[in-house]
């Protein structure tokens, strides 16, 4: 709850090129996500990150992170 990515539409989400969003996982359910889909908070995100796209999973955890866990190690 909180994170950058909480309540945006995945194509406001500016993920780098080499990083795509392949599936979003709702409790029992898997959706297979369009530019309009919504991440919602305690959803799970599946994507493929080319090798080259270093800078790829920083970004991801960024968005992902809540509020209470940014600057933490």
């Amino acid at each position: 709850e909180g994170s950058r990515f909480d309540g945006k539409q995945v194509h406001a989400l500016e993920l780098p090129p080499g990083c795509v969003l392949v599936a979003v996982h709702r409790d029992r359910y898997e959706v297979v996500p369009t530019p309009n889909t919504q991440i919602e908070c305690g959803n799970r995100l599946m994507v493929v990150i080319d090798a080259q796209a270093t800078e790829a999973m920083g970004i991801l955890r960024e968005g992902c992170d809540g509020p209470r866990h940014r600057g933490t190690p």
